[in-house]
């Protein structure tokens, strides 16, 4: 990902805002999430370097990890550190803010109602 990010600013042009939802592939492959997270703190460092401003999205809830203790706590270990490492402001003034996806989309809690079909 750090590479195709790159590859957008060898291009001349001026990007000011990048929005960064990664990891959850990583973490859906039983990646470490001490890896993932060096990772993600790296693809924004990228546009850092940049003076790009970047939004960090935490990973959702998801259908598979419905289950599964082991990703839900890697999961939240990861957004964790979304939450409180990449956006930190004094220590990265161009981490602009974090989008919640984990809270703000329950997937596990999502009322389904609108989906009801009439017989």
């Amino acid at each position: 990902m750090k590479g195709r990010l790159e590859k957008l600013f060898s291009d001349e042009s001026k990007w000011n805002l990048a929005i960064i939802l990664a990891g959850t592939n990583d973490l859906a492959f039983e990646r470490d999430y001490k890896k993932i997270c060096d990772a993600l703190l790296e693809v924004h460092q990228t546009a850092w370097k940049h003076n790009c401003y970047t939004i960090s999205m935490t990973v959702p809830e998801s259908d598979d990890a419905n289950e599964n203790k082991q990703f839900i706590t890697r999961r939240n270990l990861v957004n964790d550190y979304i939450r409180s490492e990449i956006s930190n402001r004094n220590k990265y003034p161009y981490a602009f803010a974090v989008f919640d996806l984990n809270v703000k989309v329950p997937y596990n809690n999502f009322k389904h109602d609108y989906l009801t079909k009439d017989d």
